[in-house]
């Protein structure tokens, strides 16, 4: 006896997350010192900006960090939505 398996399809959007300087006069991005943590509790990872070298240790994050957003489609959604052109597909 076969089983039917369903699938989800499921659109991803990346968005790529920067922190900038807090120092005044500074556009400067804040990121991450590679291979750095301080095992403290929440762990808190060491900072630098790219323009004035100000240190900050920030917790529980690096930055920059990518965040992803999904949509769920169903099977009928997917059906009308490439029906109707938005996927790309051509008739």
């Amino acid at each position: 006896m076969s089983e039917s398996l369903r699938t989800i399809r499921t659109e991803v959007k990346a968005y790529q997350i920067d922190l900038h300087c807090e120092q005044a006069d500074c556009d400067g991005m804040m990121v991450t010192c590679e291979g750095m943590v301080y095992m403290s509790s929440p762990p808190q990872y060491p900072h630098k900006c790219t323009k004035c070298d100000t240190k900050r240790y920030i917790t529980g994050i690096t930055y920059p960090c990518i965040e992803q957003h999904k949509e769920v489609l169903n099977e009928s959604e997917l059906r009308a939505r490439y029906y109707s052109g938005k996927s790309g597909a051509t008739s």
